[in-house]
């Protein structure tokens, strides 16, 4: 029976978290938020590191079964890393669209008042 591998499956969820990381909505976002500017590159740094050890991981999972579970341990981390991250891109986004809505809230608001000032100057 084919067991399957846990490193290439966490190696691409571990790419998907480092692209959402480092995604400029998820930067500005951080950014935004005062959050220590070497965050993202302590960050950049683990995946990196860890990305590593999957590789020497990979070839140790079929023979070593404390490899194996420590690999599950580390897929579930990963998966709790891109939900984060896809929390954080998802408030970046709804900050994003709250600020073109007052933007455009104001527009309107402006439009409206300007063309009250016309017909109110009609009317005299």
């Amino acid at each position: 029976m084919a067991e399957i591998l846990v490193a290439p499956i966490l190696s691409a969820s571990l790419k998907a978290v480092f692209d959402k990381m480092t995604s400029p909505a998820v930067v500005n976002f951080i950014l935004g938020r005062k959050v220590p500017a070497t965050l993202l590159t302590d960050l950049k740094t683990w995946c990196l590191t860890l990305s590593k050890v999957l590789n020497d991981a990979e070839e140790r999972e079929i023979t070593d079964t404390t490899v194996k579970d420590w690999l599950d341990e580390l897929k579930d981390a990963v998966y709790h890393a891109e939900d984060l991250l896809d929390g954080i891109a998802t408030d970046a986004l709804r900050c994003q669209v709250e600020a073109d809505f007052g933007t455009s809230k104001r527009k309107v608001r402006n439009y409206i008042s300007t063309s009250y000032d016309r017909f109110r100057g009609k009317l005299e």
